[in-house]
This record gives structure tokens, C-alpha cells and sequence, in this order.
């Protein structure tokens, strides 16, 4: 192969790892929101005991509660869009070119899957924790 070729190839295979880049920018945006919906949801459940309200059985008409499942939501939305557009990038890519860096199992797109499925945890955990 010539040495246009190869860096062709190797221009190509820049793109692939900067759609991969970009799909590990969506993941960890999503679980910093993860985070911040846990936090939102304790943080109001603190602030209602600081004040000395009573603990009562449940505080999920409070709006730290909604608002923290709002903010795990959209962090679940945001994987499960990340991996659906990044699936279809891949599938695009391997009939455009076969330059993919060949490194088997799509860890991102798997990743992401998980990281959505812990974001759906995550929300259990709030929902039960406040029910009790």
C-alpha cells in the first residue's frame, strides 16, 4: 500500500475513535446527572429534616424528589440515544469502509447499555428509599 493509502486509512480510522470519544463524552455527562439526581433527591430529603420536620413516610410529593428522578431520567434517555446513535454510526462505517480498528466486542455501545441500566437502578433506589 502506497503511503497515500495508509494515511487514508489512517485518517478513517481517526473518525472511528472520535465517534468513540464523543460516545464516552455522552456516558460520562449522563452519570454525572445520575449523580446529581441522587444528590438532588437526598439533599431535599436532608433540608426537610434540618427545618424539624417530622421524618414521615414518604417525601415523594417534594419537588427535590421529582426533580431528582427527573434528572435520572434524562441520564437514562441520554445512554440508551448515545449507544442508538453510535450502533448506527458503526453500521455505517463498516459498509463505507473497513478500516475499523479491529478490537472485537463494541465496549462503548455495551458500556453505555450497562450505564442506562444502572441509571434504571438508580431510580428504583431513590423511589424505594423515599417510599420507606
Amino acid at each position: 500500500m502506497d503511503n497515500a493509502g495508509s494515511q487514508e486509512v489512517q485518517a478513517r480510522r481517526l473518525v472511528y475513535f472520535a465517534a468513540e470519544r464523543t460516545l464516552l463524552a455522552w456516558i460520562r455527562v449522563s452519570l454525572s446527572l445520575m449523580v446529581l439526581g441522587f444528590v438532588v433527591d437526598r439533599f431535599g430529603f436532608y433540608l426537610s429534616r434540618m427545618e424539624g420536620e417530622k421524618p414521615t413516610p414518604n417525601h415523594v410529593n417534594s419537588t427535590s424528589f421529582w426533580a431528582g428522578i427527573a434528572f435520572v431520567a434524562l441520564a437514562v434517555l441520554m445512554n440508551v440515544y448515545a449507544a442508538a446513535r453510535f450502533a448506527r454510526f458503526q453500521r455505517r462505517y463498516r459498509k463505507w469502509d473497513s478500516t475499523e480498528p479491529g478490537y472485537g466486542l463494541p465496549a462503548g455501545t455495551l458500556f453505555a447499555i450497562v450505564v442506562a441500566l444502572t441509571g434504571v437502578g438508580a431510580a428504583i433506589v431513590i423511589v424505594t428509599a423515599s417510599a420507606s
